[in-house]
């Protein structure tokens, strides 16, 4: 008989208290996906992936059903306990991987991916940060907006409010046509104490990006995040004029370009994004090699998951911790305590969210049995 028995697929859609906007569009909801894998062992195995980018809720089930779930039940008909589904994700997934370019598609792998970790990792009967070592017991914390729509008042409120609950860094977004202003204004209100960063978010040529750096340098900035695009060769030459720190790899998807990063040390700080890394798999395979060559590595959003994961590491540098989401929709209270997190000590991911949440932001339900291999909507 298969371990699994049932996949309940949530789409989910979680309202903004206060919209904002990006360089691409406003946002006035924050859109998820919930995976539960129920198990004949009393295990259940849960999945959640949230982002800022619009989510076709539709497409990723199509995909996580049809591409995802059916390669794994095809593989082998009958998968007897969790360490029996693991080897047998853990022999597919590379393969998966390689398949998945779009978004949509990365999503469908990652969330399945982080499904099955927890069921495993709760057959163990430990924690995922622990079972991946547990190098470090916290990870300090560093705010998370800073959006270009904020007004100059607005971006010190949200420094103060993050400085409230003991976060003392906070990354400032670039981009506005008074990019100098606000972080001259922002350092002097908030003290040399006080921790700033920036994301460019991709928006510069090499020549502009370097010209950025020299330009906001003086304000003691830790590091300069994504000021191109994916060009590897534009990346190095960024790197190697720029007076600030590089910080990279959220939008980093292939294993190989990673490598050739760490390798020829293009960045100070990598940031691996899990959504886009497959998931849990993809997350460790990249710090792996983020450790090999003594880079630090951070997470691009989702810290609830990837406070775990970089907790697991000795080379684990900081949490990018944001305010998105409704207040108390997990089982595990996810707060900062002087500037620092700690990782879920229970069996599993330690990421669920409560049923209540489930059925105040759920948009609709779906029901993946694995054999016969349909869905049936609720």
């Amino acid at each position: 008989m298969n371990i699994i028995t049932e996949i309940q697929v949530t789409p989910l859609s979680f309202p903004l208290a206060k919209p904002f906007s990006n360089h691409v569009r406003k946002i006035t909801h924050i859109k998820g996906l919930e995976i539960r894998i129920l198990t004949n062992v009393d295990i259940v195995g849960h999945g959640f992936i949230y982002g800022l980018s619009d989510m076709p809720h539709k497409e990723i089930i199509n995909i996580l059903e049809s591409r995802i779930l059916s390669k794994l039940f095809s593989e082998n008909h009958v998968i007897d306990d969790a360490t029996e589904l693991m080897a047998i994700w853990q022999k597919i997934w590379p393969a998966l991987k390689a398949e998945q370019h779009s978004q949509s598609e990365l999503t469908a792998l990652a969330i399945v991916d982080i499904a099955i970790w927890d069921i495993f990792i709760k057959s163990k009967k430990t924690s995922l940060h622990k079972y991946l070592g547990g190098a470090q017991n916290k990870i300090s914390a560093y705010g998370t907006t800073g959006w270009l729509s904020l007004s100059l008042d607005d971006l010190i409120s949200e420094c103060k409010e993050y400085e409230s609950k003991g976060v003392n860094a906070f990354k400032i977004r670039l981009g506005h046509k008074e990019d100098i202003l606000r972080v001259k204004t922002v350092r002097k209100i908030m003290g040399d104490q006080f921790t700033l960063m920036l994301d460019a978010n991709q928006r510069y040529t090499v020549e502009e990006g370097i010209q950025i750096a020299k330009d906001l340098a003086p304000f003691n900035m830790l590091w300069l995040e994504e000021p191109t695009v994916n060009n590897l060769e534009e990346i190095a030459k960024i790197k190697k004029g720029s007076i600030l720190p590089i910080a990279l790899g959220e939008n980093i998807i292939d294993e190989k370009d990673f490598i050739f990063i760490c390798q020829n040390k293009l960045t100070d700080i990598l940031q691996p994004d899990l959504p886009r890394c497959g998931g849990i798999t993809g997350f460790i395979r990249v710090s792996d090699i983020a450790l090999k060559y003594n880079i630090p590595v951070c997470n691009h959003l989702l810290y609830e998951i990837s406070l775990s994961l970089v907790a697991a590491y000795k080379n684990g540098y900081m949490i990018e911790y944001d305010n998105l989401l409704p207040a108390k929709i997990f089982t595990h209270d996810f707060q900062v305590k002087n500037g620092f997190m700690k990782p879920p000590e229970f069996f599993g991911t330690g990421v669920e969210l409560t049923d209540a949440a489930l059925k105040k932001y759920a948009l609709s339900s779906h029901t993946i049995h694995p054999s016969p291999f349909v869905r049936c909507k609720l």
